[in-house]
């Protein structure tokens, strides 16, 4: 029961984190669309604008990397099938690999979170909208949890495939 409601949220957060990915490319689109219609067309000046399309652009990188990583769906080279021919130790290698991403994502989102308590403290602002830096600084942190969250999944799918499977079996269409 714990693991069939566990697995609903997390299919839940993943339609959250692609429904807002798409909100933030429709508005960015649409912020963009109107900086150039503004600025070549009725040739006025969008500072603040710009930076709001900027923001847009930054939240959707670190939410669409949480939608990503979930998916499994970055892009990366392998070259692990070139050395190894062996599927357990490709599994191992590709497992290693999980395990010190989820390492590398955890320490980036403690340093985000460091990061946005800076930015709260400091009382900086922008230049064009003359806003607060903590909201964009928030995002970094945010995409942190994202993307920590959805590699550990993906660490414990990982660990509980190597458990279960029979010796010399291959983990690949598992988890």
């Amino acid at each position: 029961m714990f693991i069939k409601a566990m697995k609903s949220i997390y299919k839940a957060i993943g339609v959250a984190e692609s429904w807002l990915t798409g909100l933030l490319l429709f508005v960015m689109m649409l912020l963009v669309v109107y900086i150039v219609v503004a600025r070549y067309v009725l040739k006025i000046s969008t500072p603040g604008i710009d930076e709001l399309a900027l923001m847009m652009m930054i939240a959707l990188i670190f939410v669409g990397s949480g939608a990503g990583t979930m998916e499994e769906s970055h892009l990366k080279i392998d070259v692990r099938s070139l050395i190894f021919k062996s599927q357990k130790v490709l599994d191992i290698t590709k497992f290693c690999s999980d395990v010190i991403s989820m390492v590398v994502c955890f320490t980036f989102t403690y340093l985000s979170y460091e990061y946005m308590l800076w930015a709260i403290g400091s009382k900086l602002q922008t230049s064009g909208l003359a806003m607060s830096l903590a909201p964009s600084m928030s995002v970094l942190f945010v995409g942190g949890i994202l993307m920590s969250f959805h590699l550990l999944v993906i660490v414990v799918r990982g660990a509980i495939s190597f458990k279960k499977r029979p010796t010399g079996a291959s983990m690949e269409g598992e988890a």
